[in-house]
C-alpha cells in the first residue's frame, strides 16, 4: 500500500493516487491521456473552487454536485469558448475520476450516482470530408524529395498511411505487441 500525505478519503488525496498511481500505474495510460484527465480536474475544481468562493484546499467531494458539473461544462462552451468534443471529453474524465473514488470509498458512489445524471451533449452536425481525391493524395504524395535522405522513408510512410487508413502515430511509434515476433518451432 503506497503512502500519500493526502488521506485517500479526501477530494485531493484521491485526485493525487489516480494521476500519479492508478492512470501511470495500473491503467497504464498515455501521457496525453493523463494530461488530459488532469486538466479536466484542475479545471473543474478551480470551478467548484470559484462558486462556492471557499479555498483551494476546502474544496470537497459533496460540492461535486449533476448542477454544478452541468455548469461548469456549460461554462467550458460559453466561457473558455470549448467545442462540444472537449465539454464530453472533461466529462467522461470527470465520469472516470468518480468511478475510481466510489470503487475505494462507498461515501462516493452518490456522487458519481448524481454526475452519471448529466448527459453527454450531441455535437452540432458539422460537414465532414469523408476522402481526399486521388489526385490530392498524388499531390501530397509527389511532394517528397527522393533525392533527399529521408525522402524514401517519407514516400513509402505516406503511401503505407494512404492504404491502411492507419493514424499517424501508430505508424511512428508502433508498440511492441503490435510487432510480429517471429515463431520458434519448439519441435525436433
Amino acid at each position: 500500500m503506497m503512502i500519500t500525505k493526502y488521506s485517500s478519503g479526501t477530494l485531493f488525496g484521491a485526485i493525487h493516487d489516480y494521476l500519479k498511481i492508478y492512470l501511470p500505474g495500473q491503467r497504464n495510460l498515455s501521457e496525453h491521456t493523463q494530461k488530459s484527465y488532469r486538466l479536466a480536474l484542475d479545471q473543474l475544481v478551480d470551478f467548484v473552487k470559484g462558486q462556492n468562493k471557499v479555498p483551494l484546499q476546502d474544496v470537497t467531494f459533496e460540492m461535486l454536485t449533476e448542477t454544478t458539473v452541468t455548469a461548469f461544462l456549460n461554462s467550458l462552451e460559453t466561457e473558455r469558448g470549448n467545442e462540444v468534443s472537449s465539454r464530453n471529453t472533461r466529462l467522461a474524465a470527470i465520469r472516470a475520476f468518480l468511478k475510481y473514488a466510489a470503487d475505494r470509498n462507498v461515501v462516493n458512489v452518490a456522487i458519481l450516482q448524481q454526475i452519471k445524471n448529466v448527459a453527454l451533449k450531441k455535437p452540432d452536425k458539422v460537414e465532414t470530408i469523408d476522402y481526399m481525391s486521388m489526385t490530392a493524395i498524388t499531390a501530397i504524395v509527389e511532394q517528397t524529395d527522393l533525392s533527399a535522405p529521408l525522402g524514401l522513408r517519407d514516400r513509402t510512410l505516406l503511401i503505407l498511411l494512404y492504404d491502411t487508413a492507419a493514424r499517424t502515430s501508430r505508424q511512428v511509434r508502433p508498440y511492441p505487441y503490435s510487432i510480429p515476433s517471429p515463431t520458434v518451432n519448439s519441435t525436433r
